[in-house]
């Protein structure tokens, strides 16, 4: 974490926050240069996260429930046609939660929508997932969210650069500024927006060993964690469990998701979910 002084580092950070990312001429190519050396000290601070269970939500358009685990898997490239929080045009990535809560939370639904929720469990319970040590440490105590964290002495590469008070100060400067990318509201048709953590993401996962990425989730006020995992990452190291089906109703001026429908059965070679209902 030498590259650049704090004073440097703060200068640059408040640069990238004024930028004017609807422009055609800031283009990624400018802010992968730009954005780089700001987050270069992030490749080394990877840690192993356990996720036992991750959630993923979709609102049924046609308010029937999907017939097939795809379906609530990544979408297909060919339909990936806007800049999401962490993806590219055409890039698959898994978005999901730590929690149903969370993830239902995170889809925006209305009252009167029907929501899914597909559940995964890791295929080896104590597996630990390669991340970026951004946000994690704060999430340790939530009640009702399993997540175990490896402690940051533990990798001693990362641990040196934190020795310094310094450094301690920059880390701090680079969290600031990720979170506040990770969080932004963004409106549909604003999808520039989420040009500087598009690029976040591909300089960090250049490293080539990454499972995901992990951020506070802005709709249950930070109290809980989104994940974007690769697609590799979901397909090798977690299956689908259950998926339970929601309708968004109001009773009483308070909104609620109520069950309306679950799985019995996925099948594990074609992916068809069979329900109660």
């Amino acid at each position: 974490m030498q590259k650049m002084n704090e004073k440097d580092l703060t200068e640059k950070i408040k640069q990238l926050s004024k930028l004017d990312l609807s422009k055609v001429d800031i283009t990624i190519d400018y802010l992968k240069m730009q954005i780089g050396e700001v987050i270069e000290p992030l490749l080394e601070m990877v840690i192993g996260a356990n996720f036992p269970k991750v959630y993923r939500a979709r609102i049924n358009e046609d308010k029937k429930s999907f017939p097939n685990i795809k379906d609530l898997w990544y979408p297909d490239k060919e339909k990936i046609k806007k800049l999401g929080r962490f993806n590219a045009i055409h890039e698959q990535m898994f978005y999901c939660g730590t929690h149903q809560l969370i993830a239902t939370s995170e889809i925006n639904a209305q009252v009167g929508d029907v929501v899914s929720v597909m559940e995964c469990e890791l295929k080896e319970p104590k597996r630990k997932l390669k991340v970026p040590n951004i946000f994690l440490n704060d999430y340790k105590s939530i009640p009702g969210i399993s997540v175990n964290v490896e402690p940051i002495e533990k990798h001693n590469k990362a641990h040196s650069i934190l020795k310094t008070h310094e450094n301690i100060k920059k880390f701090t400067l680079i969290q600031k500024f990720l979170e506040s990318e990770s969080l932004k509201k963004v409106r549909i048709g604003e999808e520039y927006n989420y040009k500087i953590s598009v690029i976040v993401k591909e300089i960090l996962f250049a490293r080539g060993d990454l499972d995901g990425l992990c951020y506070p989730s802005i709709a249950v006020d930070k109290e809980g964690i989104n994940i974007v995992l690769s697609p590799d990452a979901i397909d090798k190291y977690y299956f689908p469990t259950k998926v339970l089906v929601f309708e968004k109703i109001l009773i009483n001026n308070e909104e609620y998701f109520q069950l309306i429908n679950q799985s019995t059965l996925i099948d594990s070679t074609s992916g068809s979910i069979m329900y109660e209902l």
